[in-house]
């Protein structure tokens, strides 16, 4: 099976997807049904299923400004490796960290680890590598669209706001439970400015 390498930036909005409110429709979908659309949008599922690898850069911004920013390299489903002034690397069950000389790469704390596939299923959408539910159909923000929740490897799950129309993914949420009595963590990302690289939508 062929890897092929994207190189795309990350931009990032705020959206809450608890408000999305239930839309009636006679047509019934399955979790495969919309699945099968996002493929078919972003480029086909033949070339969904040949990326394997991902490589681009992340801008992170605060307060109105390029904060700092870094390379991410993603291998399906679960390998993620993050540049800045250090390295980490998440090999699907645990992390480390190396900040360069002298000392040697560390492990990350457990308890960080849950982020790492929420990195990913923002990069790329976990349900085409892990099994999805389907929430229906609602409207956010005026915009109709279905809701896919995937739970996530490690903890929590991440729920995609699929517009109806183009059949791209629009909004998510994360939520994760830190550790067992710490309460959930919900962390909402808007998805947007999509561009075809090497045959695919990204």
């Amino acid at each position: 099976m062929r890897r092929s390498q994207i190189i795309r930036g990350v931009g990032i909005t705020t959206m809450y997807l608890c408000f999305a409110t239930p839309l009636l429709s006679a047509q019934r979908y399955t979790a495969n049904d919309v699945v099968a659309l996002v493929a078919e949008a972003m480029g086909g599922a033949d070339r969904i299923d040949e990326l394997r690898t991902l490589q681009f850069e992340v801008h992170h911004w605060r307060d109105g400004s390029e904060w700092f920013t870094g390379v991410w390299g993603i291998q399906r489903p679960n390998l993620i490796r993050k540049e800045y002034s250090s390295t980490v690397i998440f090999d699907g069950h645990r992390a480390s960290i190396d900040s360069g000389p002298p000392g040697a790469p560390e492990l990350v704390n457990a308890d960080e680890w849950f982020h790492f596939p929420f990195d990913i299923a923002c990069a790329f959408p976990a349900f085409f590598d892990h099994e999805p539910e389907y929430f229906g159909q609602h409207t956010v923000e005026g915009v109709d669209g279905h809701l896919l929740r995937v739970k996530l490897p490690l903890s929590g799950a991440v729920t995609y706001f699929i517009d109806a129309e183009n059949h791209l993914p629009r909004k998510l949420d994360f939520i994760s439970v830190v550790g067992d009595t710490e309460p959930e963590i919900t962390w909402p990302w808007g998805l947007g400015d999509f561009r075809e690289v090497d045959g695919v939508l990204l």
